[in-house]
């Protein structure tokens, strides 16, 4: 059950926003958005593609984890995460310094990470749970 969790948040398909984001082949999209600017950034793309599909399923397997300790449908288990899981990412780029932001930039990442985690958690992550197969 949890092996499941990991695999579908960890998964293309979940990965696959974040990725497109940080891409740089999306170059075009820095222009208008200034937080996603390349040279803001202070690590390498090979870093990001090791490390957040990891940790997508693992936030998935948490989620689970409190779901089933909490008895949450799927409904309340992916709200929560969608809040609860960028608020650690926030938190982690700022003290880890991932990037070299202003507070304009701050506040643009802070509201498209929110935007794309309530998107991939509420939509793509609880379709794919309700209907994979266990």
């Amino acid at each position: 059950m949890y092996l499941r969790s990991f695999v579908i948040g960890s998964s293309l398909l979940v990965f696959l926003p974040f990725f497109l984001a940080i891409n740089t082949h999306s170059a075009w999209l820095s222009k208008y958005i200034a937080a996603l600017d390349p040279e803001k950034r202070n690590y390498s793309f090979s870093q990001y593609a090791f490390i957040a599909p990891l940790f997508l399923g693992v936030s998935n397997m948490i989620s689970l984890y409190f779901a089933l300790q909490y008895e949450w449908s799927i409904t309340t288990r992916y709200l929560w995460t969608s809040v609860t899981v960028p608020k650690f990412v926030i938190l982690y780029v700022y003290f880890a310094n991932l990037y070299k932001f202003n507070y304009t930039d701050w506040f643009i990442y802070s509201c498209l990470l929110f935007t794309v985690h309530f998107i991939v958690w509420n939509v793509v992550v609880a379709y794919l749970e309700r209907n994979l197969p266990t």
